[in-house]
């Protein structure tokens, strides 16, 4: 089972990230989401759609929501 996206340290969503192919700014953009509490990848408005959709499946696949 995969770990919890919320325990997870900044490095490790990069390296998550990364391992998807995006570039590592955008594990920056989802922590802070994460911190300011918001927990639906569509409401993180500052990541395209389809890299929404991708985290989406990569959350229910990996993540713990």
């Amino acid at each position: 089972m995969g770990k919890d996206i919320l325990s997870m340290l900044p490095q490790e969503i990069e390296a998550d990230f990364t391992a998807m192919g995006e570039q590592k700014f955008r594990a920056g953009q989802v922590f802070q989401w994460l911190s300011r509490g918001v927990r639906d990848f569509e409401e993180m408005t500052n990541l395209s759609k389809p890299l929404r959709e991708l985290a989406q499946r990569a959350d229910r696949r990996r993540w713990k929501p």
